[in-house]
C-alpha cells in the first residue's frame, strides 16, 4: 500500500505514500469524491491527518479524476516533478 503512490504515476513518484480512492457507476466528479471521503471516517481521517494519521507529513499529492473514479495519493517525500 506504500508503494501506491509509485505505482499509480507510473514511477514519477519514487517516494512512500498512501492512496484514497472513489468509484460509482456513473460519471464521477471532484465534488461527487470530496462528499463521499468526507463522509467515510477511514478517509477523512487520512485527509485531515486524524486518528492514525495523526502524525502523517504529506509533501506531495496526487489527484485523477476520470470516468467513474476518483483519486488521490498523498507522499511523505516531496514530489521531484514539481
Amino acid at each position: 500500500m506504500w508503494t501506491k503512490p509509485r505505482e499509480i504515476s507510473d514511477g514519477a513518484y519514487q517516494g512512500f505514500g498512501y492512496e484514497i480512492s472513489y468509484g460509482s457507476s456513473g460519471q464521477v466528479t471532484p465534488d461527487d469524491a470530496l462528499r463521499a471521503w468526507k463522509r467515510s471516517q477511514g478517509h477523512h481521517e487520512v485527509i485531515v491527518n486524524k486518528g492514525i494519521w495523526f502524525n502523517a507529513r504529506w509533501h506531495a499529492m496526487g489527484v485523477a479524476v476520470t470516468g467513474g473514479y476518483a483519486l488521490v495519493w498523498f507522499g511523505k517525500e516531496a514530489d521531484p516533478a514539481k
